[in-house]
């Protein structure tokens, strides 16, 4: 299983960049994470559990998010599981076959803060599907 990020547009800073890197590389030590700003999915790949992240999606907590990466990584259906963040205006046509719709805030978050959200709520989920000590409850 693979776990594929997608914004649709480029990260802004150099920093955003760098807290990002440092996420991915440890959520890496349990899947490998690909992260591709700057495009967005134009049509959901074959064998693709799709996320898409929007503020009306469902609100989940970190050990929610947890599970439902946990399902889609024991199910046998799916290679990869894709997370698509929207630009400005929001999501494209994507949205329509998107397997969920999450939400990670409520509050419309600049791309760049969502991006960072995401890789670390990554990362957190991983933590906590392998015991990690990394999220505290």
């Amino acid at each position: 299983m693979k776990l594929r990020l997608f914004k649709e547009s480029k990260v802004s800073s150099h920093e955003t960049g760098l807290i990002c890197s440092q996420f991915q590389k440890k959520a890496g030590r349990y899947l490998p994470v690909e992260a591709v700003a700057g495009s967005t999915l134009k049509k959901k790949p074959q064998n693709d559990f799709l996320v898409c992240l929007d503020e009306r999606g469902k609100n989940l907590g970190s050990k929610d998010w947890a599970s439902l990466i946990q399902k889609t990584v024991d199910d046998t259906r799916y290679k990869s599981m894709s997370f698509v963040i929207g630009g400005a205006y929001g999501l494209s046509d994507i949205q329509k076959s998107a397997n969920e719709l999450v939400c990670i805030s409520p509050m419309v978050l600049a791309g760049d803060i969502a991006w960072i959200v995401l890789h670390e709520q990554i990362y957190r989920a991983l933590s906590i599907m392998h015991g990690s000590k990394y999220h505290h409850s």
